[in-house]
Order: C-alpha cells, then sequence, then structure tokens
C-alpha cells in the first residue's frame, strides 16, 4: 500500500496501522489522535500529515528515519519536544505552526534548516 488517508474519522487511535509496513505517505489531520506511538513501526513512511489532532509526543517519530515531509501543525507540540526532531535526518518540509511550541519566535533556531519550514 502505498498511501492512506484516514481524515474527519474522529479516529483516536491508529492501532490496525502497525501491519501497514510499507505505506508511504499517511494524512491522519483532523482527528482526535493523542498519541503517534503506533507510527513508530512504519518505517517506509516517507510523508506523514498529522495536523489538527492532540499529539503532545514526538518521540515515537526518532525512528522514521525515510520521513521527508511532516505536518503536525494544530496538535499540542512543547518546546521540548522539538528535540526529536533533529534525528529526522531526511526530514526537508516541516509543517508545525501554530503549537504551544512556536509561541515564541525563537523556536526555529533548535529546529535544523528544512527545505519549508512553516
Amino acid at each position: 500500500m502505498c498511501c492512506c488517508a484516514e481524515q474527519f474519522n474522529c479516529l483516536s487511535s491508529l492501532s490496525e496501522l502497525q501491519k501497514l509496513t510499507e505505506l508511504h505517505s499517511l494524512d491522519i489531520s483532523h482527528n482526535s489522535v493523542e498519541s503517534l506511538q503506533e507510527v513508530a513501526t512504519l518505517s517506509n513512511l516517507l510523508v506523514l500529515k498529522c495536523s489538527s489532532n492532540r499529539i503532545t509526543d514526538l518521540s515515537w517519530l526518532a525512528g522514521l528515519n525515510h520521513l521527508e515531509e511532516l505536518w503536525v501543525r494544530d496538535n499540542r507540540i512543547a518546546n521540548a519536544q522539538l528535540a526529536h526532531l533533529q534525528q529526522l535526518t531526511a526530514l526537508q518540509t516541516l509543517v508545525i505552526h501554530p503549537n504551544p511550541c512556536t509561541e515564541r519566535d525563537d523556536y526555529v533556531y533548535s529546529l535544523t534548516p528544512f527545505s519549508f519550514l512553516h
């Protein structure tokens, strides 16, 4: 499977996604997702769109070595979580504003340079 779009479905759990290890693109935006724990097994993921959820913890993304594009805007991500993004060495596009971590202008200094940062 190449792509999976589960937008606007009131999803709160992603347990069934763990089986989709060949998934390249996942859009779970506009749901009620609180954790990305189940996404950690999707090692072939290139694009992850999870905007407008209830996500607070980005540590589960650390093993997604191929992730090139991450959309996490409009969640509950605090400054301390930005350190986990440093491990995403293939990441080129990051859409993170607005979140609690973007309330201060200097948040961009804690991020690796990306091709596209919002």
